[in-house]
């Protein structure tokens, strides 16, 4: 018989309980009635107000499905004969007949053929490998998977592509290589993202912005939301293929693309103190004899890794310090910038003599900067000046430090010209 859509609607609702029962996970026959209440379909089914006329045609198709012995019906004892309906039930003697009907496969057939749909893609990389796996075995236990087919049709690929690039992409210039439109790679950032931080082998810090941790996890496979750079000041000499040496001298900043790097052949501190900044503002103002700076911009990327592992194992004498924010985060962009590198930086200027200095221009923590203070402290790490924000409550950001010691040196300037001129 052709189903009209009432009728595709019961026997539908009749099949998704059916399939949510153990006993069609486990192919078994049904143990308990598979049943709809009328209201379940009509809505105002017990109205008083509802037009007889529409009552009548629901109940003839209902009669309809029993008659082709999809269903039984069961109605109030004591109605006019079959005015009020019960209850329909799925007769479980059909349900293959009933799947049929519907043009659906079973539950168990069309579980197969999404698990073999993401079987299809294994053996490209074991991170897109454990995404899917996952959702196998999900899918194995009747579970619905985070992903659907066609999502993953365009997720596998597009993850295949990030891991496998070798060479600096911007976001867009990706976005146009495999979508053909600048603008597609940004709906599906958050949930490549997410795969990659799950079941990717990044060490990533805990609790990052959901901007950072993306851009940070893109970087590390040189694949950037705008062209990286390496922003660099002090004494020092770059030595680049094909090239001519670059002599930086005092004060005046560079800032070498993270391409231009990857040509690097050799670079000298002439200085013998090496200082990350993780502010920009900071960056630019910090002048301090015998040092060269480097601007991290928060959390590194990888070029910027490499950047630093090589002059630390080109310079075994250099002296490495890191100037942040006092707040969690900027001791958090302190340890993952030791991991990634291997160096033991130390801090400056980032103590609790600092925090105590500067109470004026210091905020309120929030809960998630408490939860990551005990984090950092249960690891032993930076005990004074931690225990000090969580004690008092408060934060301090670092540009408030390197404009009071930029002050500072101008007033000295100063005051050394005058006494010159007298």
């Amino acid at each position: 018989m052709a189903l009209n859509h009432q009728q595709e609607e019961v026997l539908t609702r009749l099949l998704d309980k059916w399939e949510r029962t153990k006993e069609c996970r486990s192919s078994l026959p049904p143990a308990r009635v598979i049943r709809l209440l009328p209201q379940d379909v009509m809505k105002n089914y017990h109205d008083d107000g509802l037009d007889p006329d529409d009552v009548k045609l629901f109940h003839q198709h209902l009669e309809d499905l029993r008659e082709a012995g999809y269903v039984t019906l069961l109605w109030e004892k004591g109605s006019a004969y079959h005015s009020v309906l019960r209850s329909i039930d799925l007769n479980p003697s059909a349900l293959d007949r009933v799947y049929q009907a519907l043009g659906r496969e079973n539950l168990a057939a069309r579980t197969q053929r999404e698990i073999d749909c993401r079987k299809a893609l294994l053996g490209k990389s074991p991170i897109t490998d454990r995404f899917l796996l996952q959702q196998i075995d999900l899918l194995s236990d009747f579970r619905n998977p985070q992903y659907t087919k066609e999502e993953n049709e365009v997720l596998v690929p597009l993850l295949l592509f990030i891991l496998e690039n070798r060479t600096e992409m911007m976001e867009r210039e990706l976005s146009m290589h495999l979508f053909g439109n600048s603008k597609t790679f940004e709906s599906w950032k958050s949930r490549a993202c997410r795969i990659l931080r799950t079941f990717g082998d990044d060490d990533l810090p805990e609790d990052m912005s959901p901007k950072d941790e993306q851009d940070l996890l893109l970087s590390e496979h040189l694949i950037y939301s705008n062209p990286s750079y390496v922003y660099l000041k002090g004494h020092c000499r770059l030595v680049f293929e094909g090239e001519e040496a670059v002599t930086l001298t005092g004060d005046t900043p560079f800032a070498f693309s993270s391409q231009a790097l990857s040509r690097l052949k050799g670079i000298e501190i002439l200085d013998s103190t090496l200082m990350t900044v993780e502010n920009l503002t900071s960056y630019h103002r910090m002048q301090l004899t015998d040092t060269t700076f480097v601007y991290l911009g928060g959390y590194h990327n990888s070029a910027k890794s490499a950047f630093l592992r090589r002059i630390a194992q080109d310079h075994p004498r250099l002296r490495f310090f890191h100037f942040g924010d006092l707040d969690p985060d900027g001791f958090m962009i302190l340890e993952h910038l030791k991991r990634k590198t291997g160096v033991d930086f130390l801090p400056w200027h980032m103590d609790a003599e600092d925090l105590v200095r500067y109470q004026p221009y210091e905020k309120e923590l929030e809960e998630q900067d408490r939860k990551k203070l005990r984090t950092l402290l249960e690891e032993g790490k930076y005990i004074e000046p931690l225990t000090w924000m969580l004690e008092h409550g408060r934060k301090l950001e670092q540009e408030i430090i390197s404009w009071d010691l930029y002050e500072q040196r101008q007033r000295a300037s100063i005051a050394k010209k005058e006494d010159e001129e007298t």
